[in-house]
Protein backbone atom coordinates (compact mmCIF):
# COMPACT_ATOMS: atom_id res chain seq x y z
CA UNK A 1 0.00 0.00 0.00
CA UNK A 2 1.61 3.28 -0.72
CA UNK A 3 2.44 5.75 1.52
CA UNK A 4 -0.09 8.85 1.82
CA UNK A 5 0.76 11.84 0.39
CA UNK A 6 1.48 15.23 1.75
CA UNK A 7 0.22 18.90 0.68
CA UNK A 8 1.51 22.21 0.39
CA UNK A 9 1.27 25.42 -0.11
CA UNK A 10 4.43 27.54 -1.03
CA UNK A 11 4.95 31.20 -1.21
CA UNK A 12 1.01 31.42 -2.40
CA UNK A 13 -0.10 34.89 -3.31
CA UNK A 14 -3.81 35.43 -3.76
CA UNK A 15 -5.45 39.17 -4.41
CA UNK A 16 -8.92 40.11 -5.21
CA UNK A 17 -8.82 43.35 -7.45
CA UNK A 18 -6.00 45.50 -5.72
CA UNK A 19 -6.76 44.02 -2.23
CA UNK A 20 -4.01 41.12 -1.67
CA UNK A 21 -5.84 38.43 0.90
CA UNK A 22 -2.83 35.55 0.60
CA UNK A 23 0.73 36.96 1.48
CA UNK A 24 3.12 34.71 0.40
CA UNK A 25 1.72 31.44 2.60
CA UNK A 26 3.86 28.74 3.28
CA UNK A 27 2.02 25.77 4.48
CA UNK A 28 2.86 22.01 4.66
CA UNK A 29 0.69 19.36 5.93
CA UNK A 30 1.91 15.81 6.94
CA UNK A 31 1.15 12.05 5.72
CA UNK A 32 -1.89 11.50 8.14
CA UNK A 33 -2.36 15.18 10.00
CA UNK A 34 -4.95 17.20 10.92
CA UNK A 35 -4.16 20.21 10.57
CA UNK A 36 -6.65 23.19 11.66
CA UNK A 37 -6.26 26.41 10.04
CA UNK A 38 -7.64 29.12 12.65
CA UNK A 39 -8.39 32.81 12.55
CA UNK A 40 -11.06 35.24 12.65
CA UNK A 41 -13.35 36.04 9.69
CA UNK A 42 -12.04 37.94 7.24
CA UNK A 43 -8.37 36.15 7.72
CA UNK A 44 -7.94 34.24 4.17
CA UNK A 45 -9.40 30.93 5.53
CA UNK A 46 -11.41 29.74 2.75
CA UNK A 47 -9.22 31.74 -0.33
CA UNK A 48 -6.51 29.51 0.81
CA UNK A 49 -8.47 26.10 0.81
CA UNK A 50 -9.39 27.55 -2.56
CA UNK A 51 -5.98 28.00 -3.98
CA UNK A 52 -5.38 24.58 -2.64
CA UNK A 53 -8.15 22.96 -4.39
CA UNK A 54 -7.49 24.81 -7.69
CA UNK A 55 -10.93 27.06 -7.44
CA UNK A 56 -8.88 30.64 -6.71
CA UNK A 57 -6.33 31.53 -9.24
CA UNK A 58 -2.82 32.47 -7.55
CA UNK A 59 -0.69 35.18 -8.56
CA UNK A 60 1.79 32.84 -7.60
CA UNK A 61 3.22 30.34 -5.52
CA UNK A 62 2.76 27.08 -6.16
CA UNK A 63 0.47 23.87 -4.99
CA UNK A 64 2.44 20.42 -4.24
CA UNK A 65 0.54 17.15 -3.56
CA UNK A 66 2.78 14.16 -2.69
CA UNK A 67 5.43 16.77 -4.52
CA UNK A 68 4.07 16.73 -7.48
CA UNK A 69 3.38 20.62 -8.77
CA UNK A 70 -0.44 20.98 -9.31
CA UNK A 71 -0.58 24.75 -9.84
CA UNK A 72 -1.79 24.37 -13.05
CA UNK A 73 -3.83 21.64 -12.74
CA UNK A 74 -7.63 21.81 -13.10
CA UNK A 75 -9.81 21.44 -9.79
CA UNK A 76 -10.97 17.77 -11.17
CA UNK A 77 -7.75 16.49 -11.70
CA UNK A 78 -6.14 17.99 -8.14
CA UNK A 79 -7.59 14.67 -6.83
CA UNK A 80 -8.69 16.89 -3.48
CA UNK A 81 -11.99 16.09 -1.47
CA UNK A 82 -13.31 19.52 -0.24
CA UNK A 83 -16.38 19.82 2.12
CA UNK A 84 -17.81 23.38 2.14
CA UNK A 85 -19.83 25.08 5.27
CA UNK A 86 -23.00 24.69 2.98
CA UNK A 87 -22.70 20.87 2.91
CA UNK A 88 -23.40 20.77 -0.92
CA UNK A 89 -26.13 17.98 -0.55
CA UNK A 90 -28.22 17.28 -3.29
CA UNK A 91 -32.00 17.81 -1.68
CA UNK A 92 -34.15 15.28 -3.72
CA UNK A 93 -31.64 12.17 -3.60
CA UNK A 94 -31.42 9.55 -0.86
CA UNK A 95 -28.49 9.21 1.16
CA UNK A 96 -27.16 6.45 -0.60
CA UNK A 97 -27.20 8.80 -3.54
CA UNK A 98 -25.88 11.46 -2.00
CA UNK A 99 -22.28 9.91 -1.49
CA UNK A 100 -22.09 7.87 -4.80
CA UNK A 101 -22.79 10.85 -6.82
CA UNK A 102 -19.64 12.27 -7.36
CA UNK A 103 -17.94 8.92 -8.09
CA UNK A 104 -20.96 7.86 -10.27
CA UNK A 105 -20.56 11.59 -12.65
CA UNK A 106 -16.73 10.72 -12.50
CA UNK A 107 -17.84 7.12 -14.84
CA UNK A 108 -16.79 4.57 -12.14
CA UNK A 109 -19.07 1.21 -12.08
CA UNK A 110 -22.47 1.42 -10.78
CA UNK A 111 -21.84 -1.65 -8.91
CA UNK A 112 -18.29 -0.90 -7.12
CA UNK A 113 -19.43 2.41 -6.32
CA UNK A 114 -22.51 0.44 -4.70
CA UNK A 115 -20.42 -1.82 -2.78
CA UNK A 116 -18.26 1.25 -1.76
CA UNK A 117 -21.10 3.53 -0.39
CA UNK A 118 -22.25 0.61 1.75
CA UNK A 119 -18.71 -0.15 2.76
CA UNK A 120 -17.71 3.90 3.96
CA UNK A 121 -21.68 4.23 5.33
CA UNK A 122 -21.01 1.61 7.81
CA UNK A 123 -18.30 3.77 9.23
CA UNK A 124 -20.33 7.08 9.14
CA UNK A 125 -23.14 5.19 10.90
CA UNK A 126 -25.02 5.57 8.43
CA UNK A 127 -26.08 2.18 7.14
CA UNK A 128 -29.92 2.78 8.38
CA UNK A 129 -30.47 5.70 7.03
CA UNK A 130 -29.05 5.22 3.25
CA UNK A 131 -32.83 5.28 2.01
CA UNK A 132 -33.62 8.57 3.30
CA UNK A 133 -33.78 11.68 1.52
CA UNK A 134 -31.19 13.93 3.14
CA UNK A 135 -33.86 16.88 4.02
CA UNK A 136 -34.85 14.26 6.73
CA UNK A 137 -31.76 14.15 8.20
CA UNK A 138 -30.62 15.91 11.36
CA UNK A 139 -27.89 18.42 10.47
CA UNK A 140 -25.70 15.83 12.24
CA UNK A 141 -26.29 13.42 10.11
CA UNK A 142 -26.33 15.69 6.93
CA UNK A 143 -22.85 16.21 7.78
CA UNK A 144 -21.58 12.66 8.15
CA UNK A 145 -23.38 12.21 4.69
CA UNK A 146 -20.96 15.00 3.65
CA UNK A 147 -17.78 13.19 4.83
CA UNK A 148 -18.53 9.93 3.68
CA UNK A 149 -19.27 11.53 0.07
CA UNK A 150 -15.28 12.78 0.50
CA UNK A 151 -14.35 9.33 1.40
CA UNK A 152 -15.57 7.59 -1.22
CA UNK A 153 -12.99 9.72 -3.53
CA UNK A 154 -10.11 7.87 -1.90
CA UNK A 155 -8.16 11.59 -2.55
CA UNK A 156 -5.30 12.58 -2.12
CA UNK A 157 -5.95 15.37 0.91
CA UNK A 158 -9.21 16.85 2.29
CA UNK A 159 -9.92 19.98 2.95
CA UNK A 160 -12.96 20.99 5.42
CA UNK A 161 -14.54 24.85 4.92
CA UNK A 162 -15.85 25.57 8.48
CA UNK A 163 -18.12 21.75 8.11
CA UNK A 164 -19.27 22.50 11.42
CA UNK A 165 -19.86 26.11 11.86
CA UNK A 166 -23.89 25.54 11.46
CA UNK A 167 -24.28 22.68 13.85
CA UNK A 168 -25.50 23.02 17.99
CA UNK A 169 -22.87 22.25 20.76
CA UNK A 170 -24.01 18.24 20.82
CA UNK A 171 -23.81 17.70 17.12
CA UNK A 172 -20.46 19.40 17.03
CA UNK A 173 -18.64 16.70 19.54
CA UNK A 174 -20.69 14.04 17.65
CA UNK A 175 -19.18 15.56 14.04
CA UNK A 176 -15.54 15.87 15.22
CA UNK A 177 -15.38 12.29 15.44
CA UNK A 178 -16.29 11.69 12.47
CA UNK A 179 -13.71 13.84 11.58
CA UNK A 180 -11.31 11.92 13.23
CA UNK A 181 -12.89 9.05 11.57
CA UNK A 182 -11.72 10.55 8.23
CA UNK A 183 -8.17 11.11 8.89
CA UNK A 184 -7.55 7.92 10.04
CA UNK A 185 -9.56 5.83 7.18
CA UNK A 186 -7.08 5.83 5.05
CA UNK A 187 -3.94 8.18 6.52
CA UNK A 188 -4.49 11.55 3.56
CA UNK A 189 -3.60 14.35 5.17
CA UNK A 190 -6.83 16.47 6.54
CA UNK A 191 -6.93 20.45 6.60
CA UNK A 192 -9.79 21.80 8.16
CA UNK A 193 -10.28 25.69 8.50
CA UNK A 194 -12.24 27.19 11.53
CA UNK A 195 -12.85 30.63 13.03
CA UNK A 196 -13.49 29.01 16.55
CA UNK A 197 -9.88 28.24 18.61
CA UNK A 198 -11.35 26.27 21.10
CA UNK A 199 -12.49 24.09 18.05
CA UNK A 200 -8.43 23.84 16.81
CA UNK A 201 -6.96 23.25 19.88
CA UNK A 202 -9.39 20.24 20.73
CA UNK A 203 -8.98 18.60 17.14
CA UNK A 204 -5.57 19.43 15.48
CA UNK A 205 -2.62 17.72 15.69
CA UNK A 206 -1.15 20.66 14.71
CA UNK A 207 -2.85 24.26 14.89
CA UNK A 208 -1.49 26.97 12.27
CA UNK A 209 -2.76 30.66 13.12
CA UNK A 210 -4.08 32.93 9.88
CA UNK A 211 -4.13 36.82 10.30
CA UNK A 212 -4.57 39.14 7.51
CA UNK A 213 -3.61 36.59 4.94
CA UNK A 214 -0.32 35.17 6.41
CA UNK A 215 0.34 32.48 8.57
CA UNK A 216 1.60 34.00 12.54
CA UNK A 217 2.43 30.57 13.98
CA UNK A 218 2.48 27.13 13.44
CA UNK A 219 2.45 24.70 16.22
CA UNK A 220 0.77 21.47 18.68
CA UNK A 221 -2.02 23.11 20.38
CA UNK A 222 0.29 22.98 23.16
CA UNK A 223 2.92 25.22 21.81
CA UNK A 224 0.83 28.09 20.75
CA UNK A 225 -1.47 27.95 23.48
CA UNK A 226 1.20 27.50 25.61
CA UNK A 227 3.97 29.77 23.43
CA UNK A 228 2.03 32.77 21.56
CA UNK A 229 4.06 34.03 18.96
CA UNK A 230 2.78 37.37 19.80
CA UNK A 231 0.22 39.41 21.23
CA UNK A 232 -2.54 38.39 18.79
CA UNK A 233 -2.13 35.00 19.33
CA UNK A 234 -2.10 35.41 22.88
CA UNK A 235 -5.10 37.02 23.01
CA UNK A 236 -7.08 34.79 19.97
CA UNK A 237 -6.25 31.30 20.94
CA UNK A 238 -7.72 29.79 24.01
CA UNK A 239 -10.57 29.64 25.97
CA UNK A 240 -10.80 33.08 27.44
CA UNK A 241 -7.84 35.76 26.31
CA UNK A 242 -4.77 36.04 27.32
CA UNK A 243 -4.20 39.20 30.07
CA UNK A 244 -2.26 41.92 28.56
CA UNK A 245 -1.02 44.39 31.54
CA UNK A 246 1.22 47.19 29.95
CA UNK A 247 4.65 48.10 30.75
CA UNK A 248 7.05 50.39 29.54
CA UNK A 249 8.76 48.14 26.92
CA UNK A 250 5.85 46.66 25.74
CA UNK A 251 3.37 44.30 27.52
CA UNK A 252 3.38 41.26 29.92
CA UNK A 253 0.49 38.62 29.30
CA UNK A 254 -0.67 36.08 31.53
CA UNK A 255 -3.56 33.39 30.93
CA UNK A 256 -6.83 33.77 33.30
CA UNK A 257 -6.20 30.27 35.00
CA UNK A 258 -2.38 31.39 36.25
CA UNK A 259 -4.13 34.75 37.96
CA UNK A 260 -5.23 34.09 42.16
CA UNK A 261 -5.84 36.28 44.43
CA UNK A 262 -2.71 37.19 45.91
CA UNK A 263 -0.36 40.33 46.54
CA UNK A 264 0.98 42.17 43.24
CA UNK A 265 -1.55 44.37 42.00
CA UNK A 266 -5.02 46.28 43.26
CA UNK A 267 -8.03 45.68 41.39
CA UNK A 268 -11.96 46.32 41.48
CA UNK A 269 -14.36 43.35 40.63
CA UNK A 270 -16.42 44.84 37.76
CA UNK A 271 -18.02 41.83 36.52
CA UNK A 272 -18.37 37.74 37.51
CA UNK A 273 -19.93 35.10 34.95
CA UNK A 274 -21.23 31.23 36.09
CA UNK A 275 -19.10 28.89 34.99
CA UNK A 276 -20.31 25.50 35.81
CA UNK A 277 -17.99 24.88 39.42
CA UNK A 278 -16.25 28.23 38.00
CA UNK A 279 -16.67 31.87 38.19
CA UNK A 280 -15.11 33.73 35.36
CA UNK A 281 -14.21 37.66 37.34
CA UNK A 282 -13.40 40.59 35.35
CA UNK A 283 -11.70 43.43 37.00
CA UNK A 284 -10.18 46.92 36.69
CA UNK A 285 -6.57 47.87 37.82
CA UNK A 286 -4.29 50.43 36.76
CA UNK A 287 -2.15 48.26 34.50
CA UNK A 288 -5.19 46.81 32.59
CA UNK A 289 -8.28 45.07 32.50
CA UNK A 290 -7.63 41.19 34.51
CA UNK A 291 -10.00 38.79 34.29
CA UNK A 292 -9.48 35.60 36.36
CA UNK A 293 -10.75 31.75 36.58
CA UNK A 294 -11.63 30.54 40.74
CA UNK A 295 -13.94 28.16 42.21
CA UNK A 296 -17.52 29.12 42.31
CA UNK A 297 -17.30 29.37 45.91
CA UNK A 298 -14.57 31.57 46.42
CA UNK A 299 -16.00 34.25 44.13
CA UNK A 300 -15.68 37.63 45.46
CA UNK A 301 -18.58 40.27 45.26
CA UNK A 302 -18.76 42.51 42.45
CA UNK A 303 -17.53 45.95 43.65
CA UNK A 304 -15.02 43.95 45.58
CA UNK A 305 -11.33 45.87 45.91
CA UNK A 306 -8.74 42.53 45.89
CA UNK A 307 -5.26 42.19 45.00
CA UNK A 308 -4.27 39.35 42.28
CA UNK A 309 -1.49 37.84 42.10
CA UNK A 310 0.99 35.19 39.54
CA UNK A 311 3.46 33.33 39.79
CA UNK A 312 6.23 34.59 37.54
CA UNK A 313 7.06 31.43 35.83
CA UNK A 314 3.18 31.45 34.05
CA UNK A 315 4.36 35.36 32.92
CA UNK A 316 4.88 35.93 28.75
CA UNK A 317 6.38 39.00 27.73
CA UNK A 318 6.38 40.64 24.36
CA UNK A 319 7.64 43.45 23.09
CA UNK A 320 6.48 46.91 21.85
CA UNK A 321 5.31 45.56 18.29
CA UNK A 322 3.33 42.53 20.42
CA UNK A 323 6.57 40.01 19.36
CA UNK A 324 7.00 37.24 22.15
CA UNK A 325 10.56 38.10 23.46
CA UNK A 326 10.32 34.93 26.39
CA UNK A 327 8.30 32.85 28.33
Amino acid sequence: MPAPPTLELRDVVVSHGRRRVLHALRLDVRPGELLVVVGPSGSGKTTMLRAAAGLEPVDSGRVLIDGDDVTGTPPGDRDLAMVFADLALLPHLDVAANIGFGELARGARRREVRARVKEVAADFALTDLLRRRVTRLSGGEQQRVALARAVLRRPAAYLLDEPLSHLDPVLREEARTQVQVLRERDGAPVVLVTHDPHEALAMADRVAVLREGRIVQVGTPEEVYSSPADTFVARFVGPLPMNLLTREDGHVGVRPEHVRLGDDLDARIERVEHAGTEAVVHTTTERGPVVLRLPWGERPAVGDRVRLGWSREHLHAFDRDGRRLSR
